[in-house]
C-alpha cells in the first residue's frame, strides 16, 4: 500500500491498472474516463476497483485542489470488490 498526493495540474493519459489495484480516495475528487468515453466523478471516501481489461481508463482531478489517495497492491484486490 501507499499513500499518493496529486497536484491538480497533473492528468493521466489512457493506462491499464495493474492486476488487482484499488485505491480509496481520501481527499479532493476525480473523474475517470473509460475507453469507451464514460466519465464519473469520485469524490473522498469512496473506493475504487480498477478494471485491467479492455483499453483502459485515464483521470484527471475534478477540482482546482490536489487530491490524496490510498494505492493498494493486494494481489486479488481488495475482499467483497
Amino acid at each position: 500500500m501507499a499513500f499518493r498526493k496529486v497536484l491538480p495540474e497533473y492528468d493521466f493519459e489512457f493506462h491499464n491498472a495493474s492486476k488487482g489495484s484499488s485505491f480509496i480516495l481520501l481527499d479532493g475528487e476525480i473523474e475517470i474516463e473509460t475507453s469507451l468515453g464514460e466519465k464519473r466523478t469520485f469524490k473522498a471516501g469512496e473506493v475504487l476497483q480498477m478494471d485491467v481489461t479492455g483499453k483502459g481508463h485515464k483521470k484527471k482531478l475534478a477540482g482546482n485542489r490536489a487530491t490524496i489517495d490510498l494505492y493498494n497492491f493486494l494481489k486479488n484486490g481488495l475482499p467483497g470488490f
